[in-house]
């Protein structure tokens, strides 16, 4: 596994409750993905103009991610926007990180 791979995994584990909140306000919208991309630019530079859908799961995110450094937030959710297209698993990325949450 690559440093990079291990570093993004190890700062996704050190925030398991704020993970499972990610992935559990982007499941089910078909708009996930741009949310998230929309989110890094918000918060890490650059101009956006959201729909208020886009702008509530914008709001979401920065709530969820509020006390997190911004490093670690830009892995947190660059992870996610991995697979952000992929509905099946983020169900299951959901589950996972339910588990993780109350462990």
């Amino acid at each position: 596994m690559s440093a990079m791979k291990e570093y993004a995994l190890g700062v996704c584990y050190a925030h398991p409750k704020e993970m499972y909140d990610l992935y559990d306000l982007l499941c089910g919208w078909e708009i996930a993905e741009r949310a998230v991309e929309m989110e890094i630019v918000e918060r890490f530079g650059g101009d956006t103009y959201p729909s208020k859908d886009m702008f509530e799961i914008m709001q979401g995110i920065a709530d969820i991610l509020e006390n997190i450094p911004d490093e670690e937030a830009l892995v947190m959710l660059k992870m996610v926007s991995l697979i952000t297209d992929k509905p099946d698993l983020m169900e299951e990325e959901l589950s996972f990180w339910r588990g993780r949450c109350a462990a």
